[in-house]
Order: structure tokens, then sequence, then C-alpha cells
């Protein structure tokens, strides 16, 4: 969630890809953010977001997985990929262009 949101507010807040692990930099698609970018982030979703909790039922008879695929193609939540019912053109694309700023670090740091 949090790379689709840095994604998405790459341009406002003017956050940038970089590589997650910077002394063994692997999978530009699992990106991280460039300095700052982490804690900028984090404050944005504190002073932004709500977190909602919902207790599971100890006689709820369904996989809490089966539960959220569910409620992802009911409710179909714009930040969510994985199981989304219709298409994240831009929030593929977004991430997309983040994962490329973290190949180009890589390119660029590592020798």
């Amino acid at each position: 969630m949090r790379r689709s949101f840095a994604a998405l507010l790459r341009g406002p807040l003017g956050f940038q890809g970089a590589p997650r692990n910077r002394k063994s930099p692997e999978r530009p698609a699992n990106y991280g953010l460039k300095e700052g970018g982490d804690l900028r982030l984090t404050n944005w979703m504190q002073a932004l977001l709500m977190l909602v909790c919902w207790p599971k039922p100890s006689d709820l008879g369904y996989l809490l997985e089966d539960v959220d695929k569910k409620m992802i193609k009911k409710w179909d939540p714009p930040i969510n990929i994985l199981h989304a019912p219709t298409e994240r053109k831009v929030l593929k694309g977004a991430r997309a262009v983040m994962a490329k700023g973290a190949r180009t670090w890589i390119s660029e740091n590592i020798a």
C-alpha cells in the first residue's frame, strides 16, 4: 500500500523511487523512496488516512483471505491491485515510473 500511495503522490510530494536496500539493491519493482521520502509519506498517511480494523469472529467459517478477496471484488478499492475487478492503469503506470527510478538509482550508484 505504501508503494502505491508513494507512486500516486510522486508529483505533489516529490517522491523518487530508490532501492529499499541500497547496500544490496535488487527487485526495483519493490522500490523504496529516496532520502526523506519515507518520513514524508508516513507523515502524510498519519495525517490523512484512517485505519479501520474488523475483529474476525471465532465462528466465521471462512478464511480471511477469502473475505479479503470478496471485499475487494465488491467494493473495488482504488488502491488495491491484487484481486481488483477493474483495471488500475494509472496506479500501475505510476508504480512503473517509481520502479524505473529505482533502476536508475542502481545504474548510477552501483559499479
